[in-house]
């Protein structure tokens, strides 16, 4: 998703700023991305992490917004991106939750 806004080489602040929305809400966040990007690429942002009714739903929208069903989409969204692909890092499910980790 940060790729199709042209904001892979800001992800860790994007990141950093979003794992904040509980304790600073939704809209110091909005704030916060506006200092990194446009308004309307911030207001993307928040719809993308903000989760559906229901599982489906979200993992539907988040394929939508991250490009589509492309099979560099489906690796992406199912954890199964190569550590070339990730540009080193690594990714590990762990009790279902997924983490990318650095090598070094």
């Amino acid at each position: 998703m940060l790729k199709t806004l042209c904001l892979s080489d800001k992800s860790v602040e994007v990141l950093r700023i979003v794992d904040k929305i509980g304790k600073i809400g939704e809209v110091k966040v909005v704030e916060l991305l506006e200092e990194l990007t446009t308004s309307d690429n911030a207001l993307q942002i928040l719809d993308f992490i903000k989760p559906e009714k229901d599982f489906l739903e979200t993992l539907n929208k988040v394929t939508r917004l991250a490009g589509g069903e492309g099979e560099e989409n489906r690796k992406e969204v199912n954890g199964e991106l190569s550590t070339e692909e990730l540009g080193g890092l690594v990714q590990t499910r762990t009790m279902g939750v997924l983490r990318t980790e650095g090598t070094k």
